[in-house]
């Protein structure tokens, strides 16, 4: 098979890993491990967990993701399912993105309304604007919320230049990106620019659009009816109120026109099997505004040595449109608008316990949705809500503490506890006897670390954390289909998911090559499952690995790759209905075993050239609900891929850079297993960026 035949080459190559820097560093991997927008700020000994992180520079000129949800398709434990073409929904450490946390710029874009499955949400926010980002994976349930179960993702925009003292207000310049995407005709624009009024204020303004044409997938297939558009713009400030604390403030916003679930439609395309949708358009528009204000302060030299507070608002707003085959005329339109409210604190303190970081956050959703119902185009009716409960509210109230405890020179111990409260109340629904659906839920959960540092250049840790999720409004009060023929109503009596993870990793930072190894398992307690016309809790398992890793055998090249690999199993009602008795089962859109292989040269500071192979094993081991989803799983499963790929980057002068990525060279015609579409065929990324 394509995919081991690889992996042994792989694994005979003795490096597991992500390229970095275009040049080989006196101490290759050190930076490439250095946390920025996390709380933790050394390198990646002082981190209990497995983190990646992606730097600007590969964001914007190497990856080149037209899409946010798409930046981490190359970083092990993720896996990103697509929808449509505008939609990548990361998939990390097997959980779907109602498990994962996103928070952008200290604002968590997770809300009631993230649905099981594949979510476009993520996408929300512009993939030119927040350009560092950081993975953690597995639990961050203690800081980053009791939901926070397969992982957490960290994006911060670039932090602001200051002018200098009593020059008044100065141009503290500005940057262009122009991208070209062949596969879709996509053309994407963003400028930014930034000025200062003396040393101490800056602030930054910037506007981005996107328009994309219909995909063209491998071997040279189209997909009619893909096209799309996008567009956002964003403020952004930072005041130095002394020089250990500054005051930031921003406002973006992102929105995506005319997105079409092409596979639910006429002009879907079968692959290996799949069925063919039967509307003639399922159009949604997606916005999303967000408005922050921070106060952080750094390095003091009291009882508090670090503070962020932070006042947060954010909508996000949806309408759908779908209209009938043959006539195209609109038979029914749903929209939902969720304002987001959130206050948030975390401090950190020096104490003769430990290094002790605590804090609270709190988070209100109010939610509005509808749905109006069309004959012929012409309105007929108005239902009680639409996708989810209409006149609903939804509360998060977190408070933790994590103190790291020096055991020794080289061991630290790492203990925290978190306590939620969540109360949902959902006013109008449809369906239930009462007319509405109300719940409360509070939970304590803790985790237990170890972080220990054999050599100056091979740390590990082990430890176990507990999550905990509770119904939300998606879980509880969605009405609607799901899938190819699956059917949800809401069920009130639904109880809270828990979550148990056991994990384990090993980093190795040499010379000439770097290691990242981890395994976990997770055990589930009730985790909600949607089944015909209901839902319910039904418990499993997962388990897994990653392994990453570089190894430069030479002074300007190196070999890198990585691997991933999970398992699950979950005992299911037999055909999706509550009915029958439990049976074995997998969960839904696991990521088959999959990884990346590539080669780099950079001769140069100013050049450098890849090229990879990007793999997914055959997945035949498909859930119920996988089985039942024809549009997106072929019967016998989704088949594997190889593709080939190439890119590289130079530094035309000071000011103007250009990223270039050769994706498919061998035309294959592939779909990531749980998509909606197949990928890209031939095609040609170029991205210019300029500095002014």
């Amino acid at each position: 098979m394509k995919l081991w035949t690889a992996l042994t080459a792989l694994c005979l190559s003795t490096n597991m890993v992500l390229a970095d820097d275009h040049q080989r560093s006196p101490e290759p991997g050190k930076e490439y491990f250095r946390i920025i927008a996390s709380p933790y700020e050394g390198d990646q000994s002082d981190v209990p967990s497995r983190v990646f992180r992606i730097k600007e520079d590969e964001v914007s000129m190497k990856l080149q993701s037209t899409a946010f949800g798409e930046i981490l398709h190359q970083t092990p434990g993720v896996y990103v399912q697509k929808t449509g073409p505008d939609r990548g929904s990361p998939i990390i450490r097997g959980m779907t993105m109602s498990r994962n946390v996103l928070v952008v710029d200290g604002v968590r874009l997770n809300n009631s309304l993230l649905r099981e499955g594949g979510n476009e949400y993520w996408n929300l926010t512009d993939p030119f604007l927040y350009q560092n980002v950081e993975l953690i994976l597995g639990p961050g349930s203690v800081i980053y919320g009791s939901d926070a179960i397969g992982g957490v993702v960290l994006a911060s925009s670039n932090a602001l230049p200051r002018g200098e003292a009593g020059q008044g207000m100065q141009f503290l310049g500005g940057d262009a990106y122009f991208r070209y995407g062949s596969a879709q005709n996509a053309w994407q624009q963003h400028v930014q620019m930034r000025l200062g009024y003396d040393d101490d204020l800056a602030f930054s303004i910037g506007l981005t659009h996107g328009s994309f044409g219909d995909l063209q997938m491998g071997d040279s297939t189209a997909l009619p009816n893909s096209d799309y558009e996008t567009q956002g713009g964003f403020l952004r400030l930072e005041y130095d109120v002394s020089a250990n604390s500054t005051l930031l403030a921003g406002y973006d916003f992102y929105d995506m026109d005319d997105t079409n679930r092409v596979h639910n439609t006429v002009s879907g395309k079968s692959f290996a099997g799949t069925t063919i949708g039967t509307l003639g358009s399922r159009v949604k528009d997606m916005d999303r505004h967000a408005a922050y204000l921070r106060w952080v302060y750094r390095d003091g030299n009291g009882i508090v040595r670090d503070a962020d507070v932070g006042l947060s608002f954010q909508r996000i707003s949806e309408k759908e449109h779908r209209f009938d085959a043959g006539t195209l005329l609109r038979n029914r339109l749903t929209s939902v608008d969720v304002d987001t409210y959130a206050l948030n604190a975390r401090f950190v303190s020096d104490s003769s316990i430990g290094e002790l970081t605590y804090g609270f956050d709190y988070y209100f959703d109010e939610v509005n949705s509808s749905r109006d119902n069309f004959t012929n185009g012409v309105f007929t009716s108005s239902r009680v809500q639409g996708v989810v409960g209409d006149d609903s509210e939804y509360h998060q109230f977190g408070a933790y503490i994590q103190d790291k405890i020096s055991l020794s020179e080289n061991l630290d111990l790492v203990l925290g506890t978190r306590f939620s409260w969540i109360r949902m109340n959902a006013n109008q629904v449809r369906g239930v006897p009462t007319g509405e659906v109300s719940g409360d839920w509070n939970e304590l959960n803790s985790t237990a670390h170890l972080v220990y540092r054999f050599t100056e250049d091979i740390d590990g840790y082990i430890g176990v954390s507990q999550g905990f999720r509770a119904p939300n409004l998606s879980d509880s009060t969605r009405d609607g289909e799901f899938g190819t023929s699956g059917n949800e109503v809401p069920t009130s009596d639904l109880d809270a998911e828990y979550f148990t993870t056991y994990e384990a990793g090993l980093t190795i930072t040499k010379e000439d090559y770097n290691v990242q190894a981890s395994v976990f398992y997770t055990k589930i307690d009730g985790m909600i499952e949607r089944l015909s016309n209901t839902k319910s809790n039904v418990d499993g398992h997962l388990y897994g690995f990653e392994l990453a890793g570089e190894y430069w055998f030479h002074d300007h090249w190196s070999v890198f790759a990585n691997v991933s690999w999970v398992e699950t199993y979950k005992r299911d009602h037999i055909g999706n209905d509550i009915a029958n008795e439990k049976t074995g089962d997998q969960l839904s859109k696991v990521p088959p075993l999959n990884g990346l292989l590539g080669i780099h040269w950079g001769p140069n500071d100013k050049f450098y050239a890849e090229v990879y192979a990007q793999m997914a094993n055959d997945q035949d081991d498909l859930s119920i609900d996988d089985r039942r989803d024809t549009q997106r799983n072929p019967p016998n499963g989704t088949p594997g891929y190889v593709t080939y790929n190439a890119r590289f980057g130079y530094k035309i002068s000071e000011n103007l850079d250009l990223g270039v990525t050769l994706e498919n060279l061998s035309d294959e015609a592939y779909r990531i297993h749980g998509s909606g579409q197949n990928g890209a065929g031939r095609s040609i990324l170029a991205t210019l960026h300029y500095k002014f």
